[in-house]
């Protein structure tokens, strides 16, 4: 598999502003939107961390926004504010149904590999825990200990919120 790497982009008028990376990624069997998970896997498999970023919450582009919100389609001159931090590249500038979006990319340090890996497991754990949680106030009759143990499920349930 080819990393992607920093290019120059070469956003014009004729796309209106628009402009994706050549090595981007691209959804399995030519669909138009990928399977769920997919994005992330290949993220993942590239080495980078990605960060999005979209017209209307750029605070560097009211006045684009403004022009967008009616019906000015053109967004050549958003120049998208790079993530907080070192080493981030401009992916993709593409439009949404939820209007104007920038991704950005950057390769993973060690240390941030290390941070996701111990989240994984950490998470992975974690369901793991909430399902034997689940299994034991399953198994509990009713009474205290089944109520105690419906406590115990819900507070791990909702501990961690994902996605």
């Amino acid at each position: 598999m080819k990393l992607i790497q920093p290019v120059t982009p070469e956003r014009n008028a004729d796309n209106l502003g628009y402009w994706t990376h050549p090595d981007f990624f691209e959804p399995a069997n030519g669909n138009e939107y990928p399977a769920p998970g997919e994005f992330e896997a290949w993220a993942k498999a590239q080495g980078v961390e990605v960060y999005t970023l979209s017209l209307d919450a750029d605070p560097a582009a009211d006045d684009i926004q403004a022009a967008y919100e009616v019906g000015e389609a053109d967004v050549s001159a958003w120049n998208p504010t790079p993530p907080i931090g070192e080493g981030w590249f401009l992916a993709s500038i593409h439009d949404t149904e939820d209007g104007p979006y920038s991704v950005w990319f950057r390769r993973n340090t060690e240390e941030q590999a290390e941070i996701a890996r111990l989240k994984t497991d950490f998470l992975e754990k974690h369901q793991v825990a909430i399902t034997a949680a689940y299994e034991y106030f399953k198994a509990c009759p009713v009474g205290n200990e089944r109520t105690i143990a419906h406590q115990i499920y819900q507070v791990l349930r909702t501990a961690t919120r994902v996605g």
